[in-house]
């Protein structure tokens, strides 16, 4: 009969072996020179299967800051978006209304990615309007 402490010994290693396929990726996209999609996920090397969406965000450059605005992960197993609420307030809402709920989280990815190319005017207009704030850029 094995000991406890080899058995956990054994798990320990298990885990750790697995641990050293995954591979975490970050890439930048400058949509215009004061917005930016940013975005990391975690990659299986073995498979080469993006396992976890870690985070996918849009970036406004206020002065001399990008300020996250929106942003999407896959932290509890399932993709969704956080908004935030304008530049003073930093709060995030979170919701999962009008994100894809079905696939796999490399779907998820590519999704979150086109969300943002395609909807970061419109995001950006109603976070400065939240803000009250002209936005001079545009």
């Amino acid at each position: 009969m094995q000991s406890r402490k080899k058995r956990d010994y054994a798990r320990k290693a298990a885990r750790k072996k697995e641990e050293d396929f995954l591979v975490t990726k970050k890439s930048d996209q400058l949509l215009t020179t004061v917005d930016r999609l940013t975005y990391v996920y975690v990659i299986d090397t073995k498979t080469n299967k993006t396992i976890e969406v870690i985070n996918v965000s849009y970036e406004i450059k206020i002065e001399e800051d990008w300020e996250t605005i929106i942003r999407f992960d896959s932290s509890h197993g399932y993709l969704h978006k956080h908004s935030r609420i304008s530049l003073v307030d930093k709060k995030e809402t979170t919701t999962r209304d009008h994100v894809k709920q079905k696939g796999e989280p490399k779907r998820w990815l590519t999704w979150a990615i086109h969300d943002i190319q395609n909807n970061f005017f419109e995001y950006r207009r109603l976070f400065f309007k939240r803000s009250k704030i002209v936005d001079s850029f545009y």
